[in-house]
């Protein structure tokens, strides 16, 4: 009968090997059998030797002590193990090899555990080969309307609050990697500035990429939860031949579980005179909001009352720029407003009042406005130089009334709509 594995089967000499003894392979064999053998005893069981195909000391004593922990002894005419190849080595490596290849590869997260399994195709990627993505072998698309949807493929999705630990159980993986990848887009539209997750024993550690070896079938990872974001974990193992083996993908996301409120940075708050409203001061931020829910997208302390939000999970963490966060502090880290727990993620349609000021418009901020603003929401934007995320902003919110709109600052530009 052939040998079966993947890795053997059709191996002349491995063949051989397993039916006749004259072909049996011992020290001083040279050749790719040699190092299939040597690729096996790495992965069963952890031969720390180099696959070489040399079959020198280091190898004939690998062969040894695998032989040796399975008790592989031919009682005919043996009363112990030897370093030889013969057909009982080969048919016990073939059935384990064959084993190890047709074990599923998993991950499970273990804290936080998955909020559910998520059975639907990630977007916003350019996918070159078919099967089952790899996380390190994509490259985002963050522009709209997005490509046709890739293959499906079952996701976890796990939500920890930034600053805690997690942990991830690995089944399948004996001899292969977990890979963590920031380079990602599920949700979010940019590149996030910061970390958001770091692997505890990563050989190869990084932003947006992170490899950690995998020595047994059933492993738990720990991993820390550094700034706001999502990021992305997936187990592969490569065997010398394809196919590489990959789990599923594990989508984590880093998140702040309640909204923050801060103070005012010194500046003149006294009313623009070239905005006839008087609704939007000379700093550019809102004036006499109106009765109801105040959220402010991506700035900090924007106006007195208003939440700070940011409506793109990859723009959650920031560094302080006003100077008016905490002693000290030089990061901080805002809620999401599409985060899937409510609160703090904010529900359709709730909100009276929302301000942004001289962060750039992107679809996702415009959509997010729209989703939940109620009806009537007053809309307040400054930038500080020219009108092209004013005119974004109009073009955007379709419908919405001008309530004033007119030059800020010195070369600036501030605009009041109103919802429908």
């Amino acid at each position: 009968m052939p040998l079966q594995s993947k890795l053997f089967n059709g191996d002349r000499a491995l063949e051989a090997a397993a039916v006749a003894d004259p072909a049996h392979i011992l020290l001083g064999a040279t050749g790719n059998h040699v190092r299939k053998i040597q690729l096996a005893l790495i992965r069963l069981d952890k031969a720390t030797i180099v696959p070489d195909g040399v079959y020198g000391r280091a190898t004939a004593a690998a062969v040894l002590a695998y032989k040796q922990k399975r008790h592989i002894v031919n009682w005919s005419y043996q009363t112990k193990a030897d370093d030889i190849v013969g057909k009982m080595t080969i048919a016990a490596l073939d059935k384990e090899m064959l084993e190890a290849e047709l074990k599923p590869l998993w991950l499970q997260p273990i804290l936080p555990v998955a909020r559910f399994p998520i059975y639907r195709p990630l977007l916003a990627f350019n996918i070159t080969f078919p099967g089952l993505l790899d996380i390190t072998d994509l490259r985002p698309v963050p522009v709209r309307p997005f490509p046709a949807p890739g293959p499906d493929l079952t996701q976890e999705e796990v939500i920890i609050a930034q600053g805690n630990i997690g942990t991830i159980r690995v089944l399948g993986g004996s001899g292969g990697t977990l890979v963590r990848s920031q380079v990602m887009h599920f949700y979010g539209e940019s590149n996030n500035f910061f970390q958001v997750a770091q692997l505890r024993g990563a050989k190869t550690s990084g932003k947006n990429f992170e490899e950690i070896d995998i020595l047994n079938d059933d492993v738990t990872v720990t991993y820390d939860a550094l700034n706001c974001g999502e990021t992305f974990f997936q187990a592969r193992v490569s065997p010398p031949q394809p196919p590489q083996k990959l789990s599923n993908i594990m989508r984590l996301l880093s998140l702040v579980d309640r909204s923050v409120t801060l103070p005012l940075p010194p500046g003149d708050y006294s009313p623009e005179p070239r905005l006839k409203s008087g609704l939007v001061s000379k700093a550019g931020t809102p004036l006499n909001p109106k009765p109801g829910r105040k959220i402010n997208i991506f700035g900090e302390g924007e106006s007195a009352g208003f939440e700070d939000y940011s409506s793109d999970i990859d723009f959650c963490s920031h560094s302080f720029s006003n100077g008016n966060g905490p002693p000290g502090a030089t990061t901080g880290h805002r809620p999401w407003t599409a985060e899937p727990r409510k609160p703090p993620g904010i529900d359709d349609h709730s909100v009276d009042n929302i301000c942004c000021r001289g962060s750039p418009i992107a679809p996702v901020t415009i959509d997010e406005i729209l989703r939940i603003g109620a009806g009537k929401c007053r809309v307040t934007y400054a930038e500080a130089e020219g009108r092209k995320n004013c005119d974004r902003l109009r073009a955007g919110l379709k419908g919405a009334t001008m309530i004033d709109e007119g030059n800020f600052g010195t070369t600036g530009r501030a605009i009041v709509l109103e919802l429908l």
